[in-house]
């Protein structure tokens, strides 16, 4: 395990934001785990993981931590039954772990293709896409304690998944470094082609599992902006869940705002609004939002933490005072 000084963060990061870390290390196993973490703790240093970089937003000013990079590796497969479980270490690409079970022509996470990031990082925010979440087949989670040093299992339960929230976001679950994780799938065919998107592209068809991930492919191509040629850290805000007054009132200024039911309230896709009130396409110097997707904001090049966190406060401060919604972040500000 190599421990190196004053990392500049930006290139690990898919937004391309972010100043130095005092202290970073990559570890490819739970060895290099237990070691980074006694390196902290002797030289009195917080910890800060880092999967794919993709759902933060780092200070300029960087993080006086030790960052620690989880390239750990590893995708396994168990028949239980009619399904498969299968278990994947928290470095792996979630996309490159979607794209094996597909091969193998499992059902149940072929909804989430081609989201970036790390398999670790997925049910912290319990990801979502097209209809689907990672609680929709979540069985484990493998964690070290950071206060105890030992391994232990979560259950899905345990985890507390809920939309874009977890047991991980709160403080009793900051304690817990994700290591691996459990999914169970099916063999029997059982697409979930509910999302409108879907719809129109196979209408009546029924596709196989690899056309249901070449599909979702090809519509978040059209979404959202190559990441070798921009930064980003894809939807900004979470769709907000609203009361069902507010629903109302805002459905009859927009009566074809596509809504959800979400238990006793109404969810919404803010993307909508924020085309509505002319959020989609605007540019700000090196910040700015999509072009084809008004929840994705950009980095142009050369755009600092700041001028985002100014930006992006501008939305806010837009949507509360035309709709009364406070919108939620769905990336992390780190600092």
């Amino acid at each position: 395990m190599e421990v190196q000084k004053n990392v500049l963060l930006a290139p690990h990061t898919t937004f391309k934001i972010g100043g130095p870390a005092a202290f970073f290390v990559s570890v490819s196993n739970e060895a290099d785990l237990l070691e980074a973490l006694s390196y902290a703790h002797e030289h009195n240093r917080q910890i800060f993981l880092l999967g794919g970089g993709c759902n933060v937003l780092i200070s300029d000013q960087g993080l006086d931590a030790l960052v620690i990079k989880m390239e750990t590796k590893g995708i396994s497969f168990q028949h239980k039954g009619d399904c498969v479980e299968v278990t994947a270490a928290a470095g792996e690409s979630w996309d490159a772990l979607v794209a094996a079970t597909v091969e193998r022509g499992l059902w149940g996470i072929e909804n989430l293709s081609a989201i970036p990031g790390t398999v670790g990082a997925a049910p912290v925010q319990n990801i979502g896409a097209y209809g689907v979440e990672l609680s929709d087949t979540l069985c484990f989670v493998d964690v070290l304690d950071r206060e105890t040093l030992k391994m232990k299992r979560l259950s899905a339960g345990a985890c507390e998944l809920k939309y874009r929230e977890s047991v991980f976001q709160k403080k009793e679950g900051k304690r817990f470094i994700i290591v691996r994780i459990g999914i169970m799938l099916r063999e029997k065919y059982s697409p979930r082609l509910e999302y409108r998107d879907l719809k129109d592209y196979y209408n009546s068809k029924n596709p196989s599992c690899a056309e249901v991930r070449q599909a979702i492919i090809e519509i978040r191509s059209r979404k959202f902006p190559n990441l070798a040629d921009v930064g980003t850290a894809g939807c900004f805000f979470k769709n907000p869940i609203i009361e069902r007054d507010t629903f109302l009132r805002l459905a009859r200024q927009f009566p074809e705002m596509p809504h959800y039911p979400a238990g006793e309230k109404i969810k919404i896709p803010i993307a909508f609004l924020l085309e509505r009130f002319g959020w989609r396409g605007v540019l700000r110097g090196a910040v700015g939002t999509h072009r084809d997707h008004a929840l994705v904001v950009v980095n142009y090049g050369g755009a600092t933490c700041a001028l985002i966190e100014s930006f992006v406060c501008d939305i806010v401060r837009d949507i509360e005072e035309r709709t009364g919604i406070v919108l939620e972040r769905e990336v992390l500000m780190i600092s």
